[in-house]
């Protein structure tokens, strides 16, 4: 019967995203929230509506209250996700300062964490308990998250698709686990990132935003530090790595980048996975198909790992073994611009 609410529930999330979106759309152009395109990094031609990621916060938050979510430690996490939307509205009115948005993110991860966060690391078999190190690294895992995803989100359909992917991944690994509180807001995300994507597929009608992009990220990585990994065997601390690869290795690559360029890490710049991707030579479509694949791939693993499957292991040395050849080929081939 639980089950069977949660299903219900990620269905109403889906309906909520599809219907409120086109509201959004209409939205945007009234308060100043559309991205025109200024520079070589924008993949559009045309100004476009920028709000969509009110749509997906809504269709997350009206089923979880639905469902009696919104107690507890789960009413902490939408506490700080109301705050990172407030946030992400005024920066896509007015283009806020990184700093200011960077203060923002902290006072939202503090206030999710403050009643939990992770609480041991699990690899190899060893469990390695944080004690005071728990806050501070949990909002520091939140800021990545938040912030990766906010980097992914360059092309038409990719976030939403990616953390769709994401979101399916820890829904399947909190079941078998047993956490279905846990697993329904995660199928929740996904739901309300498919009932969107209709109108963001390229090429797209409106863009999340960082309204979206800071909820998506927020959320997943929330999502995510709540994996039990002692239960997920030797190597559960890289469950939520795997699961969440994709956006985040591009996060690492572009502060590395960004830093031995002498530039600062907030500095924007067209050197990010979709951009490579598209300098190579293929379509949007085609890099959103193929990054999308990617991160299903790595949840699967992730999955399989949780479920201390020995060739779960197989499939994650093959992936990474994958990623690093994208990554050389990427960085240093032939076809990539120099940015």
């Amino acid at each position: 019967m639980e089950q069977a609410r949660i299903f219900a529930a990620a269905g109403v999330a889906l309906a909520l995203s599809f219907a409120l979106t086109p509201l959004a759309i209409r939205l945007a152009p009234r308060v100043g929230a559309v991205d025109v395109p200024r520079d070589g990094r924008r993949m559009h031609a045309s100004p476009v509506p920028r709000l969509g990621g009110l749509a997906i916060f809504f269709a997350f938050l009206i089923p979880s209250a639905m469902l009696g979510m919104a107690q507890g430690t789960l009413s902490r996490w939408l506490t700080g996700a109301t705050l990172l939307v407030l946030l992400g509205i005024l920066d896509d009115v007015f283009r806020l300062p990184a700093l200011v948005k960077l203060i923002v993110q902290i006072l939202a991860s503090v206030i999710a964490v403050s009643g939990g966060g992770v609480e041991q690391l699990t690899l190899w078999r060893m469990s390695v308990s944080l004690g005071a190190w728990r806050a501070p690294l949990s909002v520091v895992w939140l800021l990545a998250c938040i912030n990766a995803h906010n980097m992914i989100d360059g092309l038409d359909g990719l976030s939403a698709s990616v953390s769709a992917v994401e979101a399916l991944s820890l829904s399947v690994i909190f079941f078998v686990q047993g956490n279905t509180p846990l697993s329904g807001a995660s199928l929740l995300v996904c739901g309300a990132c498919l009932g969107y994507l209709p109108y963001n597929r390229h090429p797209a009608r409106v863009f999340m935003g960082d309204t979206g992009s800071q909820f998506l990220g927020f959320a997943l990585g929330l999502l995510s530090m709540s994996i039990d990994q002692s239960e997920a065997g030797s190597l559960g601390a890289l469950v939520p790595l795997l699961v969440l690869a994709l956006p985040l290795s591009d996060l690492v690559f572009a502060v590395v980048r960004r830093l031995l360029r002498g530039q600062s890490p907030f500095a924007a710049d067209r050197g990010h996975w979709h951009h490579r991707l598209i300098d190579a030579g293929l379509s949007q479509r085609q890099v959103c198909f193929w990054m999308v694949l990617l991160s299903a791939l790595l949840g699967s693993a992730a999955v399989l790992i949780s479920r201390q499957e020995w060739y779960g292991y197989a499939v994650y040395a093959l992936l990474w073994g994958i990623i690093v050849l994208m990554s050389m080929r990427l960085l240093y081939g032939r076809h990539a611009k120099r940015t």
